[in-house]
């Protein structure tokens, strides 16, 4: 079972849903996330990697700020 956590600026992380079946629909999970956090929030980029452990992170503009699965 894969989480989806947010990563905050100073290396905490905070769950944000459990059992994420998909990438595509990690991304809706993102997006809620974004509008709760800040409703005039406008992400410059989206993009996902996947990193040597497998885990796999999702950059939607910020520079400190990310999603991950893990």
């Amino acid at each position: 079972m894969r989480h989806l956590y947010f990563q905050h600026a100073n290396g905490t992380f905070t769950l944000i849903h459990t059992d994420v079946e998909t990438e595509e629909r990690a991304w809706s999970y993102i997006a809620y996330d974004l509008t709760k956090r800040n409703p005039h929030y406008k992400a410059k980029k989206h993009e996902s990697y996947r990193d040597v452990w497998n885990k796999i992170w999702f950059d939607v503009g910020s520079q400190e700020e990310r999603y991950v699965i893990m």
